[in-house]
Formats: C-alpha cells, structure tokens, sequence
C-alpha cells in the first residue's frame, strides 16, 4: 500500500510509506519461522524431489 497517488494513479514514494515498509520487514522478523525457517528444513527426514518437470499439453 502506498499513500499518495498521482492524478494518473502513479506512486509517489513518502517516508510513511519507508517507515511502513520497514515496520513490516521487522514484523516478519519477530516470527518463529523467520529465525528457524533453515532449522526446520535440516530437521525434517529426506523426502525425494522430481528433477524433471512434467510435459504439459502433449
């Protein structure tokens, strides 16, 4: 979301809309996931992955 559009809806960038952004980004951060995110995918048990991608239409 930004604040402030120009008469032809173009952004124009505010510090509220930095501020926002950043408040945002720490928000995230304060998560469980964010700190443990690689923690939990070494954790896990092996699983096998497809290497090649599937034909689509024919």
């Amino acid at each position: 979301n930004q604040s402030i559009l120009d008469s032809q809806g173009r952004v124009i960038g505010t510090w509220a809309d930095v501020l926002n952004r950043a408040g945002i980004g720490m928000e995230v951060m304060h998560e469980r996931n964010a700190h443990n995110f690689p923690l939990d995918l070494a954790s896990g048990e092996q699983a096998p992955v497809a290497l090649t991608a599937p034909a689509i239409n024919g």
